[in-house]
């Protein structure tokens, strides 16, 4: 390695090398002062560190450049200058320090064209090695704040415990060395972190963009410093003790009984003080239950007080350390499934014509000892003594097994049987003129295929749902002309009437056309009402009032969604409002999309996240819609820095909508909400097309 010394002050033109690095600073100019370093690693405990790998990811690289500053000093270059004095200082230390990158070069193979790949290529690279740690290195940049200089070091969204823990190290270490006062430890949900299983944090140390700054990133002295100031936060991360859970059961397994035991373990390493036993906690289905914790052996044990329901369910445990370590919590996953110990049969008709076309539907309930819905697949045969059935063996849903008895041609009772486990229950329905009027329902789509949970709705009454054979039944006491509409997410409403006579099965079949050709059908859209964050919403104020807009006009667009055939779920209700962290979360473990937040700000706009080309095109799609509907004054497009548009996965806009310099919304607040969602819609419809 090649250092030109930066201790001359005054320089006309200097050429720095870090290994393959060189900055060039040019002009006749005062050198930037470095703060002094007391970084002395011989001097240091460094047996927390033994034996530790971790993977160090300096940002950007190759033509992913990262920020620019002023004098054209490159962040990738930067990034790199700090990550590679961290890897010689970690790799003295005893630990196992591992590039993402060594050169300034992309991590993904060049053939791969898109940044995703590039950005998924490290934290494959690091779920590969299985680190302690994961750091990723970066310097911010701020065009239109050239002043800020802020530190802000991000956690691992997901990870409020080791990964905010090691985020709030290594901060307070940079905000020493450098004497900053602003500096901020935050949630963050970067490609990076995101996809790295490891504890993880990113570091934005300084700002590009401030100009005396970008002087100092050109010295290979305060990199250094940089470098050295990582390397401390580290070191007091694992002298704190990281502790560990293992062993947690039940874990995959599949249980017969109702209250199986909850086993798990919990240690401390050699440099903690040991496991405060008021930290763990642990979750089973998500609801936090009183457990044993044996302070000597370390095992975390607990017996359900009342027998679980058949189907899947979660564990979680967590814990940390005295010296405010959290472990990794560990989530496992069981079923229980209980044997059959009931199966009650019965007909949907009991009493159907002899004409070899009627239909009863036959329904075997299947229940555990304990009167629960026995788990899914459970194999119920049937058969019958007269008739023929659609299904002779079906599988349970929720509990329940259907089939259809389909009549025969002669006056006589058919004795249907349902087998379940060796268990059996029987009923009986009659071929023979019903005493009541029957109606025949059977829809379908323009396929052919049948249409499940179709709602048949009679008057004001709800007659039947259709099953997954598109049947629908339906008995009246008398003659009369009856008028219907069917009711199905995703398909067109249809609206008409039957004539219903009691001397005959009345049969309708029923095509339903699909809303927008089934363009949205299954897109799972977040819709993200703006509020302020964790107040309640029965204050009052103009933040508040704004906050109720967002949601009325998150509700309707809710509703033309879900009747389109989207899965629609909002970030919040209308009486609390979450932080932005957790409305990110989530979207991401719905599997969005794409996320649309609103509000109602000063100034209408479209605000994207400048690195999503997918976030860009679907601002752009819903700012043509705006256009094109409710002529409204100078609508922009920008890049937004709200915490939700940036840290979610899914393609994300922010819609801005000022209602009183839009000259076609309406005044009365519930018919501007619906127009509002109206024109989003067709916004959406358009990005969809487009990517379909």
């Amino acid at each position: 390695m090649t250092i030109f010394s930066s201790s001359n002050v005054f320089s006309c033109s200097k050429i720095i090398f870090i290994g393959a690095l060189s900055f060039f600073i040019s002009g006749c100019a005062s050198m930037p002062s470095l703060p002094s370093s007391p970084f002395q690693l011989d001097q240091l405990d460094l047996s927390p560190l033994q034996g530790k790998v971790i993977v160090i990811d300096p940002g950007h690289g190759g033509k992913y450049g990262g920020a620019i500053g002023k004098m054209g000093l490159k962040e990738s270059e930067v990034n790199l200058g700090v990550a590679l004095y961290l890897w010689g200082a970690l790799q003295s230390a005893g630990v196992k320090p591992i590039m993402t990158r060594t050169a300034d070069t992309t991590v993904a193979a060049p053939s791969h064209k898109q940044l995703r790949a590039d950005l998924l290529a490290r934290s494959m690279m690091s779920n590969t090695v299985n680190p302690d740690l994961f750091v990723s290195i970066h310097h911010n940049s701020n065009t239109h704040r050239p002043q800020k200089n802020n530190l802000e070091v991000y956690y691992k969204l997901t990870d409020s415990g080791a990964s905010q823990e090691l985020a709030e190290c290594i901060m307070n270490r940079i905000r020493n060395a450098f004497s900053i006062t602003q500096a901020q430890v935050l949630p963050g949900n970067y490609s990076v972190l995101r996809g790295t299983r490891a504890t993880a944090i990113l570091g934005e140390a300084s700002y590009l963009t401030h100009r005396e700054n970008e002087r100092r990133l050109s010295l290979h002295g305060f990199l250094k410093l940089e470098a050295e100031a990582y390397f401390l936060g580290i070191l007091d991360y694992f002298a704190r003790g990281v502790p560990r859970i293992f062993d947690v059961t039940p874990d995959g397994d599949v249980y017969t009984q109702a209250q199986p035991e909850v086993i798990g373990w919990v240690k401390d390493d050699a440099y903690g003080k040991g496991i405060d036993p008021d930290s763990i906690k642990l979750y089973l289905d998500g609801v936090a239950v009183e457990h044993f914790y044996d302070l000597l052996t370390g095992k975390v044990s607990y017996i359900p007080s009342h027998p679980l329901k058949n189907g899947e369910h979660t564990l979680l445990l967590e814990a940390r350390n005295r010296g405010g370590n959290s472990a990794h919590p560990v989530r496992t996953v069981f079923s229980v499934a209980l044997p059959p110990a009931a199966v009650v049969l019965s007909p949907i008709v009991e009493t159907i014509p002899p004409d070899g076309r009627s239909r009863s539907r036959i329904t075997a309930t299947v229940l555990d000892s304990n009167r629960n819905p026995v788990a899914d697949g459970a194999s119920v045969a049937f058969s019958t003594s007269a008739g023929e059935l659609a299904d002779s063996v079906v599988p349970t849903s929720f509990g329940k097994a259907t089939t259809h008895l389909i009549a025969g041609y002669q006056r006589e009772e058919a004795a249907v049987v349902a087998t379940c486990n060796g268990l059996r229950s029987s009923c009986t329905v009659t071929f023979d003129k019903p005493e009541k009027n029957l109606l025949e329902i059977s829809i379908y789509d323009l396929q052919g295929n049948p249409v499940k949970g179709a709602d048949l709705i009679c008057g004001k009454e709800l007659c039947c749902v259709t099953d997954y054979l598109g049947y629908c039944f339906y008995q009246k006491d008398s003659d009369e002309e009856l008028s219907f509409a069917v009711w199905k997410d995703g398909y067109q409403s249809l609206k008409g009437s039957f004539s219903v006579k009691g001397d005959e099965v009345t049969r309708e079949e029923l095509l339903l056309k699909p809303v927008d050709n089934g363009l949205m059908w299954n897109k799972v859209v977040v819709i993200d009402p703006h509020g302020e964050d964790g107040i309640s919403t029965s204050l009052s104020s103009p933040a508040i009032e704004r906050a109720e807009a967002n949601f009325k006009t998150a509700f309707y667009l809710k509703e033309m969604l879900k009747l389109a055939g989207a899965k629609v779920f909002l970030t919040r209700g209308n009486d609390f409002i979450p932080s932005p962290a957790e409305r990110v979360i989530k979207a991401d473990a719905v599997g969005a999309e794409v996320l649309i937040s609103l509000n109602h700000k000063k100034g209408s706009s479209l605000g994207y996240y400048f690195n999503s080309i997918k976030g860009k095109f679907l601002a752009r799609s819903i700012k043509q819609s705006i256009d094109d509907e409710l002529s409204c004054k100078k609508v922009k497009m920008i890049e937004s820095t709200n915490f939700v548009i940036v840290h979610t996965e899914m393609p994300a806009v922010v819609v801005n909508i000022d209602y009183p310099k839009c000259k076609r919304l309406p005044g009365d607040k519930e018919e501007r909400a619906w127009t509002e969602a109206r024109v989003i819609y067709q916004g959406l419809r358009s990005y969809f097309q487009s990517n379909h």
